[in-house]
Order: structure tokens, then sequence, then C-alpha cells
């Protein structure tokens, strides 16, 4: 059914509509797989979608060329007999669809344009109609079959076509005039013209009033207006077949192509004349207002509104200037390529109507190519000295053209197909030719205005030869050039000489031909532009993921790669193949492949490297046969090297023994002598493997390299995640046969101590084990430790690289401290080299680095009092209070730093920090808590662990490095301490857990806080912070830490719920929602979302609320408390609400 047709139903009831073919009707003419697909049941409805008519059953009789229906009652019109199936779709369901009662455009409805834009919407010129529905104008007419080639996408061209399955039982006839808008207004019209001989159709009036918009469907079955109307129409049809026929030719003519709502009325508002037009352009505007509907037609469009088929006139651009078939290739293409663009919401009719705009362009073409074959004048001989007419894609035969006038197209992408040649009169002999055609190669020689190429079997002329006959040629020569698809105007040819392309798989789309004195060449000659192209060499390339990719060079010198760069892909074949001039020389290539190593070598064409089983090229090598004349340069793009330096003639290019893909190859060929661009002698073709190298490392397992280079820096392990070093290997590969001598290595392994010494790639360390690597060595043996040094250091945890040493001077790592290796770097360099690195003084930590720490104390009632780290400073079991200290770093460690320590004092709280032998005192106060950190480089290396014994409860557990110890705020003292200075990241000398409390902490909680702390102490947050709310006591505690560590932080009051609109209990996690006020009370503020809709939030109207069960569910806390929850709590913050 037509889509602009809804504008009309609109104004007026009695629009004639067309209906659409099936999908399989408008399949892809070049697609012989499309199909339909059919649903199990029907329905019958007066308002289904307006696109939901589907294709009509009968088929046309095929043997009628004209419009209308002939003097034996034949059907005509059928150039398609194999459109339409009987009854293919009788059980296709019908689609419902948006209501439009409201008067609004389906375009409007699909956003497209609004109707509030149309300030007064007035209905077209409705006289030629009302006159037809009268029957006072109402004539039969005839149209050629041209005309209405379209029908055959409406009704499959069958005048006597009931109500059938695809028009979902709405439309008849041959241009599918649809009950719910025209059929009636025809019927009632016919009736009018002669009720004597159409006197079936009376059954319609007298029961219907002619208003057959009903339902003509339902369950299955028709229904009595579905019955009446087939019997009405077949009955009609069979009281005068011819004259019923054109009276619906005269009908859809005026309402759809010539007054002012039709194609021709609509068109000429456009400044478009379509008399002059061939009938096939006529059918495809008429077909195009039949399915779009006419959008209001003229009136409409000189007020600037363009809907329906308008929309797609105006906007295609198509004028009276253009071809007939630039006009048809114009306006079908912009159809196909808009049509989703107008109608969104149609989706399931996108490919429908795009299949019918390309087999309409298709049809077209067709009609006016055979059209202007029967018409095309040569011109007068006596006016030119060659001629010539080409044959074009989609257009057919051109006009002639005559001495050095372009045939053909240029910027179309159109194909010569077919040429004619003729001299004229004034040369003394003939012109003979031939082309090399698509699939065919080179044809026979014709002469004289014969046909060279093909005509309708869409193959592309590649090459031309040109040549004159008999005398004319002792003194003329014929000029000739070619327009071809990629390249453009090539260069001219002369006298049978090639113009064109062989090889390259490319259409000519343009041709100049020019005859000349001999010697004189045309204007635009230039020597140095070939008229020929030809394959200089053709290549594929199998690529990871990709396939194989083929392609060609037409150029000797012209640089070309096979594979991909910037894509981490493969490069696993290759297949090369000279042409043109270079094909009698013949080609070699061999490739290194990932796990096999040298295949043997690979020549003209022939595979060279593996498909389907993942493995990389890895190297290889190119050269020509016997060639005094040329080189065959190329180089390689590698894994983690990118291009690699220029080879040629058989040298490799790649890399051997590293394992590194090869991803691309460039190469050329040049004359000999020749240098590719960007070369540099001084860059490598090849990368050979040097070093062999592996690492075995926790929860990782053994990761291996190589590296091409002997003086490169090597890392054994990992840095940053927390990974331990169990294993490794080092050694000198088999390729490197230049250096001589061994890498030596050992390790030393934890629980185990010291291995014995490995080398060569043996393994020094353990697998399984789970046991890591703490220190190591590495030497040089052999002539390579008379030309080199190896240096190394490790990389430890909690601390990082340590210094290098080298030779084996020293260890690197620790000894006796527990910490684990997490990698080695390792770096050989020549004796005396300036880039080598330095030796530090630290390249392993063990205990002559420890520094030794004096801890003083001074005792309530006592003297002071001096030990060593370690022991006990202060005393135990006698009630004493602490009332000074001091701490001092001595020995000679190579490590410099200090101590420093900071103490709480009762009454006096914080004082300053001291160091380094500094006493802490307050006036005879008691210390109540400490602080205690390392400085300088010692803090880089080692952590200071200190515990405190506190009165009324004895010793806390170990703090470290500046973390309080003991107690404040509960007036309990410390009465001893204790200190150990560990590597970086050792473990603690004993139990860490409550090393501290103040009055909040886990020994001055009071009992209301400690149950709360206690019942939520094991619960896990997406955050930092949890919540606890006990709805019984109307308290929210806030804390911090983690499960097991919870610490409060903040106790509030709150309001809970009212008993009939309790608050929820149970486990949740905030969402992360905020509102500044809630939606249902602007009073509430600083909301917080915990579940659905319950929030925290702030008290509506004054602090007394506080500790009542009083909301509608949420949690009101003091605006201070909202807010902080507010500004703080985030989305994963688990809340545990309880009684």
């Amino acid at each position: 059914m037509a889509v602009g047709k809804k504008l009309l139903s609109v104004f007026f009831s009695f629009t004639l509509v067309m209906g659409l073919l099936p999908y399989s009707a408008f399949a892809d003419p070049l697609d012989s797989s499309s199909d339909s697909t059919e649903s199990s049941s029907d329905a019958s409805t007066s308002n289904e979608s307006e696109f939901a008519d589907g294709g009509v059953a009968s088929k046309p009789d095929p043997s009628d060329s004209r419009g209308g229906i002939d003097s034996n009652g034949s059907v005509s019109g059928g150039e398609d007999a194999g459109f339409g199936v009987d009854d293919e779709f009788a059980n296709e369901q019908e689609l419902s669809a948006p209501d439009y009662s409201d008067g609004k455009l389906a375009i409007w409805a699909d956003g497209l344009d609004d109707p509030s834009d149309v300030t007064d919407v007035y209905p077209p010129d409705t006289n030629e109609i009302e006159a037809y529905a009268s029957g006072s104008n109402l004539q039969p007419m005839t149209f050629s079959s041209e005309m209405l080639y379209f029908c055959k996408y409406e009704s499959s061209c069958n005048y006597d076509q009931g109500l059938s399955s695809g028009d979902g039982y709405h439309a008849m006839g041959y241009f599918q005039f649809d009950n719910r808008y025209g059929l009636g207004s025809f019927l009632k019209a016919v009736y009018n013209y002669n009720p004597s001989t159409y006197s079936a159709l009376k059954v319609i009036g007298d029961r219907y009033g002619w208003n057959v918009t009903g339902a003509t469907r339902s369950n299955g079955a028709f229904t009595q207006l579905g019955n009446d109307l087939n019997a009405a129409w077949h009955a009609a049809y069979k009281a005068n077949p011819t004259e019923f026929s054109n009276l619906q030719n005269g009908w859809a003519y005026i309402d759809s192509y010539s007054g002012s709502l039709g194609a021709r009325g609509c068109l000429k508002a456009f400044g478009i004349n379509l008399d002059n037009r061939p009938d096939c352009i006529k059918g495809l505007c008429w077909g195009m207002v039949n399915l779009f509907g006419a959008g209001g037609g003229a009136s409409y469009i000189n007020n600037g509104n363009y809907y329906g088929a308008n929309w797609f006139f105006k906007n295609s651009g198509i004028n009276d200037s253009m071809s007939d078939e630039v006009f048809v290739t114009t306006l079908c293409d912009y159809v196909v390529n808009n049509v989703a663009k107008r109608y969104p919401k149609q989706s399931i009719y996108w490919t429908g109507w795009q299949n019918r705009y390309k087999s309409e362009k298709a049809d077209c073409l067709r009609y006016i190519s055979e059209n202007k074959t029967n018409t095309l004048v040569e011109p007068d001989p006596s006016t030119y000295k060659i001629a010539y007419t080409s044959h074009v894609q989609d257009y057919g035969w051109q006009d002639w053209k005559t001495d050095g006038t372009a045939s053909g197209t240029s910027g179309q992408s159109k194909r010569l197909e077919g040429i004619k040649i003729k001299t004229g009169g004034s040369i003394n002999g003939g012109v003979s030719y031939k082309t090399h055609v698509q699939d065919i190669g080179w044809q026979d020689w014709v002469q004289n205005g014969e046909l060279a190429g093909t005509s309708g079997q869409s193959k592309r002329l590649e090459a031309i030869q040109i040549k004159l006959t008999g005398s004319a040629g002792d003194s003329l020569s014929v000029w000739y050039r070619v327009h071809a698809q990629d390249y453009g105007w090539l260069g001219w040819a002369k006298d049978g000489d090639s113009a064109g392309t062989e090889g390259l798989s490319k259409r000519l789309e343009s041709i100049e031909i020019i005859v000349l004195p001999k010697g004189q060449v045309p204007d635009s000659y230039d020597s140095s532009v070939g008229a020929m192209k030809k394959k200089t060499l053709s290549y594929s390339a199998h690529v990871q993921d990709f396939g194989t990719q083929t392609d060609f060079s037409d150029s000797v010198d012209e640089p070309i790669t096979l594979g991909t760069t910037g894509e981490g892909k493969r490069l696993e074949g290759l297949t090369l193949q000279l042409g043109g001039d270079l094909s009698q020389l013949g080609i070699s290539y061999g490739a290194h492949i990932q796990d096999i190593g040298w295949q043997e070598d690979r020549s003209n064409g022939s595979f060279a490297g593996t498909t389907g089983q993942s493995k990389r090229i890895e190297a290889l090598h190119i050269a020509l046969g016997d060639s005094s004349v040329y080189s065959i340069w190329y180089r390689a793009h590698v894994q983690g090297y990118g291009w690699l330096g220029w080879a040629k003639d058989g040298e490799n290019a790649g890399t051997v023994g590293l394992s590194k893909r090869m991803e691309a190859i460039e190469l050329v060929i040049l004359p000999k002598g020749q240098t590719p661009p960007e070369y540099d002698p001084s860059v490598d073709s090849v990368k050979t493997s040097i070093l062999e190298y592996s690492s075995h490392i926790s929860q990782i397992g053994t990761v291996s390299g190589v590296a091409d280079n002997l003086c490169v820096d090597i890392v054994l392990g990992t840095t940053g995640q927390s990974k331990h070093l169990e294993g490794f290997r080092l050694g000198i590969s088999d390729s490197a046969e230049s250096v001589g001598g061994s890498i030596e290595y050992r390790a030393h392994i934890q629980d185990i101590g010291w291995q014995d010494w490995q080398a060569n790639s043996s393994f020094a360390g353990t697998s399984g084990k789970a046991k890591s690597i703490q220190a190591v060595e590495f030497k040089l043996d052999g002539e390579i430790a008379q030309k080199y040094d190896i240096f190394y250091r490790a990389h430890v945890s909690n601390i990082g690289w340590l210094d290098w040493t080298k030779n084996g001077e020293s260890a690197a790592g620790s000894v006796g401290c527990s910490i684990p290796i997490e990698a080695v770097e390792v770096a050989i360099a020549p004796k005396g080299s300036a880039d080598a690195p330095s030796v530090g003084a630290t390249p392993l930590l063990d205990s002559s680095l420890f520094p030794s720490i004096d801890c003083e104390s001074q005792s309530s009632g006592w003297g002071w009092g001096s030990t060593t780290e370690g022991n006990v400073a202060g005393t135990t079991g006698q009630s004493r209070a602490l009332v000074g200290m001091g701490l001092s770093v001595t020995g000679d460690s190579a490590i410099t730093g200090g101590i420093s320590y900071l103490c709480h004092f009762a009454n006096a709280g914080w004082t300053s920090w001291c160091g380094n032998g500094t006493r802490s005192t307050s006036s005879g106060n008691a210390i109540q808590a400490m602080r205690i950190e390392l400085t300088g480089n010692l803090s880089n290396y080692f952590d200071v662990y200190y515990r405190t014994h506190v009165s009324g409860y004895g010793w806390m557990g170990w703090a470290k490095n500046g973390a309080p110890s003991g107690t404040t705020g509960l007036n309990m003292n410390v009465e001893a301490y204790q200190i150990k200075v560990v590597a970086k990241g050792a473990p603690a000398p004993g139990a860490t857990a409550r090393s501290f409390s103040d009055a909040g902490g886990f020994l001055g909680m009071p009992p209301d806080r400690k149950a709360m702390r206690d019942r939520i102490i094991g619960y896990s947050s997406g955050t930092q912070w949890l919540i606890a709310v006990d709805r019984s006591t109307h308290k929210v505690g806030v804390f911090r830490g983690g499960a097991g560590s919870w610490s409060l932080q903040y106790y509030w009051s709150c309001v809970t719920g009212a008993p009939g609109s309790p608050t929820i209990t149970g486990s949740y996690r905030t969402t992360g929602f905020k509102r500044p006020v809630l939606s249902t009370d602007s009073r509430a503020r600083y909301c917080t979302q915990i579940w659905g809709g319950y929030f925290f939030h702030t008290i509506l109207a004054s602090e007394s609320e506080l500790g009542h069960s009083l909301s509608h569910g949420c949690l009101r806390m003091s605006y201070p408390s909202a807010q902080w929850i507010y500004n703080n709590i985030y989305a994963g913050t688990a809340v545990a609400i309880y009684n």
C-alpha cells in the first residue's frame, strides 16, 4: 500500500492506493537465494500498518506488449511472468500499526515532518476525483507495457486480481486499489460509467453505500464484504475484460499520473517536464506516487511542503537537463540510499523498497538502452576523419563521437563494454581494432563499424589496439588513449600499440581517438606517461586472523608491502610471481618458520610458509632468476623492532632464534646499482639470538626470552607485582658463534642457602617448591671474561633495587633477612665501558648492615637505665610508670640514618619529637604512649617494630614505623617498652593486633558502643566505612577500617520508623544515589539512599525528634550528621540495621 496515500486519506476517503509485492518480489536482482517468510495465521483489521500490504497472487499473461486488455481479453503488460505466486502467502499474518486517526501522516509520526509546521492544512483540489466518482469523466485508457512496467511490483500485472493475502486482503486489480481508501470510489465510478454492463457492482452500492472500508477477512475466512467484493470484481471483469481493465488504467492515470496529484503534475511543479521522457521514466515516477503517495500534490509543492514521492523528487536533485540515464540513476539511487532515513520506523520494509528500486533502475536503463540502439544516428562521414561509439554499463550505446572527443564516462565508475569505429570520407582506407575483454582476453580483429567487445554480457573492456588499413596508414597515424579504472587517463598509444591494462582487472571507462599526420602527436601527448599497464609482480600474504590477501604491482620500481604493520599480526605465508616484461626471469624465495626452521625455497607463485598452523614467519630471502639488469630488495617489519634494514638478492631478512614474528615484508625491484628509499647500510637486515634466558616466577611460572645483543640489560623476574623469583637460566645461544666462554651464576634459596654454581643456561633455584631466591652471584669465564664484565643487582621486596655489583665480587640481594628477590637485572659491558653501571656500597643486605640501637629508660622512683635492641627497657610487674626514654643508633653500618621518637605523657599529651639519644621527659609525668621511626637511608632498608607494657593490661601488640603504641585518654601508664629492627618487609617479631587504644578503642569503649562494635566486627564493606543502626536505642555508629578491625569514629542519635512504617532491618550496601532534598518532603535534606525508598536524611523540624520512632521508615539525624554521611559515604558502604 502506498505510504503517502495516508495524506489524502486525512482529507477524503476515495484515493487510490497501491499494494506491495512480498519480499521475494523485491529481492536483490543479483541474489538468486532470496526467499520469503510465511507465517501461519491471518487476521483482518481496518487499522493495520499502512505498509502491511503484501503481494498479490495471480500471474499475468506475458504475451502482450501493451497495457490494457486486447480484443481477445488477454492480460497485457506482463513483462515478467515470474512475479506473484498463487496463494503463496495465503496464511500471511497481517501487521498492526500505530493509530493515525488524529490525522497525522505516517511520515510525520516517524518524526520527519512536524505537523505543527503546517498551520492550516487544506485538502488539495479534488474536482477530478469527484468527477470520476460520478462516472462523468472516467474513460477507458491504454498504455505501453513500458509505461506500466512498474505494476509487476504492484499486482503482477493482473487486472482480474481479487483480494489476496499478499496485500493483506485489502487491494484489487492491476493497480491494487485499496478498500480502505479508493476502491469504493472506483467501483462507484465504473458502475456510473455503464450501469448495465457493470450491474454486478450495484450490490456494493446497495449494501455498503460504496463504503468498503470494513474488514474483508476474519478468522481465516472472507467476511460478507470480502466475498461481495471478490464476486463483484470478477463479475465486472468477466462482463467486459478489455473495457474494465482499461477503466482501471484511466482511473489510475488521472489519480496517480496525469492530474495535479499525480507524478506528471507534481514534477511539473518542480519545473520538470515528463512529456518528452521515455515511457519507462513516466512509469517510474508514476509508480513512486503509487507507492509513496503524492504528498498533497502540486499545491503542496508550491507552498514549499514536500511529502510522499515529492520528498524524493525534491531531494534527489533530478532536473530537466539530465540525460534519461542520469535521471533514472539519480532518482533510483537516491531512493535506495535514503528510504531508510525517510521512514526510520518502517525498518521491516527497507530491504524490499531498496531492492525494488535497484530492479526498477535496471528495468528503465534496459528500456532506454534498447530504445537508443534503435535510434542511434550516425554522423555524416564527410564531417570527420574517425568516428566511434561505445557501449557503457547501465547506459547502453552512446552517441557517436568524432576526432578526439571522449566517448564513455568519467567519474561515474561505468565500464566500457563494446566499441564501434569508422573512418570518415576523407580517409583513404579503413580501420581495424580489437579489444581485451574481461574473462575472454584479446578478441580477433574487427573493422569498419563492427562490434569489438560485448553487448549484454556485462563484461568490461580492459585494453584496445587500433590501426588504419589501406594506404591511409602510409601517411597517417591513429592515436588513442583510454581512461582506466583507478588510473585515470593513461598515455597515448598509436598504430596498433596496446592502450589500457592487462591482467589487472581494471575497466576502461572512456576513450579518445584521433587521426594525425605521421610525425605529429596529440596536444596532450607526454612520452613519460605509458599507455599500457600490466602486472609486474603478483603476490599474496597469509596473515594471522585476516587470511590470504592478494594484490599486484604494475610498476618495476614501485615498493609493495605484504602483511600488516601496527596490527600485531604475524605473517604466516606468501607467494610471489613476476609478470609482464619480467615474467621470463623467474623468482625464488624461502622462509624461516616458527618451530620448523628454513623451508626449501619456493618459486614462481608457489606457497612459502604455512596455513592453519598459527606459525609465524621469522625470516626470509628472495632472489630473481639470472638477471644482469635488476636486483630485488626487501626488508622485514618485525615484532619489537619495526622495520629492519634492507637486504637484496638472496640475503636473509628478519630474525633467527629470537622468536619474533615477521609482520610485513616490503620489496621493490630496481635496476642494478640503485638502492631503495630510506636505505641505510648501517641498519642490519637480520637479527640473531645472542643470549637466551628464562625466569621462574611465583604464581606465573616460567617466562623465557632472547636478546640479539650481548651488551643488553636483561631483567629476570618482575617488579611491582609482589611476585618472587624462584629460579632462572642465562646463557650464550648456539647461534652466537663469535662469542667464546660462558656465564656462571648461583642462587641463595629460602630455607636452603647457597646452591652450587651453574653455567650456560643450566637452571639455578627451585621449581614447584614455593621457595624464593634471596641472593645471587654472576661471573664470566673463558674468552668472554677477558673482554667483558658482568654487572648485576637485585630488586627485593618492599625495598626495591639494591646497588650494582659485578664479576662475583659480592652477592646481590639479602642473606639472613628473610626477604625475597623479585627480580635480577644483568648487564654485560666491555671492560672499561663508560656506559657500564656504577657499582655501589649496598648490593647485599646481611647482618653487617643492621644498625644497633641503645635503649634508655627511667622508671618512677628510679634513675636512668640502659639496654640494647631486643631487650626490655623499664619494668614489668612492679607498677612503676615509665617517666622518660631515649634511643640512639650505634655501630658502623654502611647505611646511614638515625632514629626518632615521640611520647604521650599524662597531663601533657604528645610532646615534640626527639632523636639520636635525646631523652624524652615531662616533669615526672608518666609516659602513656610512644611512636618510633627510623630516619635517613635506614628507613629505606629497615623497619623498626616496638611494643609497650601498659598498666592494668600488659604487653600491647607490636607497632611499627611511627604508629602509636600504648594508650591515650584512658589514664593507663606505660611501664616498659621493647624494640626490634628487621629488614624492610620482613615478618614482625610477634603479634601486631591491639597495639594501641584510645577512649574509643578496645580498652576504652562504653558498653553500648562496644556491643555495637562487637556485633559488626566481622562484617565487610565495599569502602573503608561501615554504618551500624540500632533501632531499639535509636543510635547510629560510623566505623572505619575493615573486617575484624572496625574502629568507631562517630556515635549519633537518630529517628527511626514509626510503628506503622518501621525502618527496615538487615544488611545493605549504599547505592550511591543522593538527593539534596527528598522529593516527597523538601524539609528532608542531605538524602543518602540506603535501599529503595529508605534514606539517611536530616530531621524535619527540631532535634527533639531524635531518639524517637516517628519517620516513614527513613533514618533522620541532626543536620551535621546527615551532612557528614552525604559528603563522605559513597556506593558500596555496608549498612547494618538491627534491633
